[in-house]
């Protein structure tokens, strides 16, 4: 049902606009926080608009974003430049295992159907160490 609600463009649209500035002050400490640098492989999961992801590559970081709403992966392809953007499921993902060096998240777990099943991916697609 939320699914649904995300995938209409004016909801993303609004969304997008609404919490710019809360959600790049969040992306700056994501990006310390997982010591993003020049050819970080990282994925940013619910990914949004894309304000994680640009900062992510303003760091020289290899992003992929993954969301489920192609109205966001939209907004996101328009705004970041050098990042690759692919809608998918956060309980499921399309990536082999320990293929990331850095997993960020910024505003996506309470959107999890299943939080532990969410987290578990991450852990599954992320590199040790």
């Amino acid at each position: 049902m939320e699914r649904d609600g995300w995938a209409d463009p004016e909801i993303a649209n609004g969304y997008a606009s609404g919490f710019e500035l809360a959600t790049k002050h969040v992306a700056m400490q994501l990006a310390d926080v997982v010591r993003a640098g020049e050819r970080t492989s990282a994925l940013d999961l619910c990914c949004g608009h894309g304000v994680v992801a640009s900062e992510l590559v303003s760091r020289g970081a290899d992003v992929t974003g993954l969301d489920f709403s192609a109205a966001m992966i939209s907004l996101a392809r328009a705004a970041v430049d050098g990042a690759t953007f692919v809608q998918g499921d956060a309980m499921a993902m399309d990536f082999p295992d320990a293929h990331f060096q850095a997993v960020t998240v910024g505003f996506g777990v309470p959107h999890f159907p299943d939080p532990a099943q969410g987290l578990s991916e991450v852990a599954r697609v992320t590199k040790p160490g």
